[in-house]
C-alpha cells in the first residue's frame, strides 16, 4: 500500500479547520452558543462554568469593574432578523454560478426588514466591482426565483410591478405613471388620465389592492436577541479601546481532570484515544472562536481609523468606506470581511450599530471623497432655498452643485432627487 507523505497528511488534516473557521466566521454570537452547546452535549471533555467563576476581570480593568458591569452591558437588544439563512439556503442549492451566488449573497446581505434592496444600484455594483448589468441579472433571478418571490426588489412601485406583471394591463399603467397619485387615492384623476371606463377601472384598482406590500412577512421573519459582539469606547486618554464581547469563551472550557488524566498516562489506550479525539475536538472549535474574535477585532482597528470622527460624534455620516479597503490594509480576502461583518454588531459611543452600515462609496467634492448623504443634504439645502415660484430644473441644480465642487452629471443628480422624493421642477413650482 502506497503511503501517505507528512506534507499531504498535513494539508488533509489543514481543510477541515479552514472550513470551520470560515463557516463559524459567519456566525452570530447566538449561533455560536448553540455549536458550543451542541458540542457539549456529545463532548465529555467540555464543561460549562457558572457565571460567577467565567468572568476574569483582568482582560476589562479599564472598562468593567464588576462582572454586574460586563453583563449590563452586554445586555439584550431586541432586534428583527433579516431571514437571511432561509435564503442564503435558496441561493446555495440554485443553478447560479459560484461567482453569481456571492453577488447573490451580498444582495441578500443589503435587504431591508421588509426585503427591499437598501442600497443603491450603483453603489452596490461599485462595492463589488461588478457591472450594473450584471448586479441586475442576479437580482432578478433572485426576484423571480427566490420564495418568497419579489424579494430584492428596490421599492414597493417595483414590487407592484412584479406581482401584476402581464396579468392586468391598466393596474401596470396606473402604478407605473400614477403610482403617486394611487397611494394618495386619487382615483378620479387617475381615471381621466387613463381614460378608461368605471368598471375597468375599479377591478384595475381592486387587482392592485389585493397584492403584498412587501416580500417579507411576519411569518418568514424571526424575531431574536442580537448582542453586540464589539465593544468600542474611547478611554480616559481619548483613544480607543477595542474589547471583544467574549463571554461564550468565558462560559466554557476543557475539563482539567480530563487534561491532567491525558497528560499524566492515566488512561488506557483506547480511553486515552477517544479523550484526545474530543479534546481536539473541543480545541477546534475554540481556535476557530477566537480566529473569528480575532478578524472582527483587526477589522474594528481598521474602522475606526477611517471612522474616528463619525464613530467620536463629530461628524454626521461616516466617511466613505469598502469592503476592499479593509481587506487591502490587512492582506486578507475581501470574502473574509465579508463574513467577518456579516450580522455583526458593535457598541459605540453613539449607540449600536451594524457594521454593515459603514461601508458604502462615496462622491468627489473638492477633490476630496465625501458620503453621498452630504451631498443629499447640499441637494436639499439648494432645493429649500431656491424661489419657490421659479424652481431649479435638473440642470441648474447640477451648475449649483457644480459651483459647491461636485463633478457629477445632470442624470445623477436626477436619481437622487428622486431618491429623496423631490419632485421635478414645474411640480415644485407654486
Amino acid at each position: 500500500m502506497k503511503k501517505i507523505s507528512p506534507k499531504i497528511r498535513q494539508k488533509l488534516k489543514i481543510v477541515p479547520n479552514q472550513i470551520l473557521q470560515s463557516s463559524i466566521l459567519e456566525l452570530s454570537n447566538q449561533e455560536i452558543e448553540s455549536v458550543v452547546k451542541e458540542e457539549l452535549e456529545k463532548n465529555p471533555v467540555l464543561e460549562e462554568l457558572s457565571t460567577s467563576t467565567s468572568f476574569s476581570k483582568e482582560n476589562y480593568d479599564s472598562l468593567f469593574q464588576s462582572q454586574d458591569e460586563y453583563d449590563s452591558f452586554f445586555s439584550n437588544i431586541p432586534q428583527e432578523d433579516e431571514a437571511e439563512d432561509f435564503l442564503i439556503k435558496q441561493i446555495n442549492e440554485s443553478i447560479l454560478s459560484e461567482s453569481e451566488k456571492n453577488i447573490a449573497k451580498e444582495i441578500l446581505f443589503n435587504l431591508d426588514r421588509k426585503g427591499f434592496l437598501e442600497i443603491e444600484i450603483e453603489l452596490l455594483a461599485d462595492n463589488l466591482n461588478i457591472s450594473i448589468e450584471t448586479l441586475e441579472l442576479v437580482r432578478n433571478f433572485i426576484k423571480e426565483n427566490l420564495n418568497p418571490r419579489g424579494i430584492a426588489c428596490l421599492d414597493l412601485k417595483e414590487y407592484l410591478l412584479f406581482q401584476i406583471g402581464d396579468e392586468n394591463y391598466l393596474s401596470v399603467q396606473i402604478i407605473y405613471n400614477y403610482f403617486e397619485d394611487f397611494l394618495k387615492q386619487n382615483f378620479n384623476f387617475i381615471q381621466s388620465k387613463t381614460n378608461s371606463n368605471p368598471e375597468r377601472f375599479l377591478e384595475a384598482i381592486e387587482l392592485i389592492k389585493s397584492k403584498d406590500l412587501q416580500p417579507l412577512k411576519d411569518s418568514i421573519v424571526k424575531h431574536e436577541i442580537i448582542i453586540p459582539d464589539i465593544l468600542i469606547q474611547l478611554n480616559k486618554d481619548y483613544h480607543w479601546v477595542v474589547v471583544e464581547n467574549d463571554k461564550i469563551m468565558q462560559k466554557y472550557k476543557i475539563s482539567s481532570d480530563y487534561l491532567n488524566a491525558a497528560t499524566l498516562n492515566k488512561l488506557s489506550k483506547n480511553e486515552f484515544s477517544f479523550v484526545s479525539k474530543n479534546i481536539d475536538k473541543a480545541k477546534l472549535i475554540f481556535d476557530s472562536i477566537q480566529y473569528r474574535f480575532f478578524i472582527l477585532k483587526i477589522i474594528t482597528e481598521q474602522i475606526l481609523i477611517i471612522q474616528d470622527l463619525y464613530l467620536r460624534g463629530d461628524q454626521k455620516y461616516p466617511s466613505p468606506m469598502k469592503m476592499e479597503d479593509i481587506a487591502l490594509s490587512l492582506d486578507i480576502d475581501i470574502s473574509t470581511v465579508s463574513r467577518a461583518i456579516k450580522n455583526k454588531y458593535f457598541d459605540s459611543p453613539i449607540g449600536i450599530i451594524s457594521f454593515k452600515d459603514l461601508f458604502g462609496s462615496g462622491i468627489i467634492k473638492n477633490t476630496e471623497i465625501v458620503s453621498v448623504e452630504v451631498l443629499k443634504d447640499d441637494l436639499i439645502f439648494i432645493i429649500n432655498n431656491e424661489d419657490k415660484s421659479n424652481p431649479y430644473n435638473d440642470a441648474e441644480l447640477k451648475d449649483k452643485l457644480d459651483k459647491k465642487g461636485y463633478d457629477i452629471s445632470r442624470r445623477t443628480i436626477v436619481k437622487y432627487r428622486q431618491l429623496l422624493d423631490i419632485k421635478n421642477a414645474n411640480e415644485r413650482r407654486i
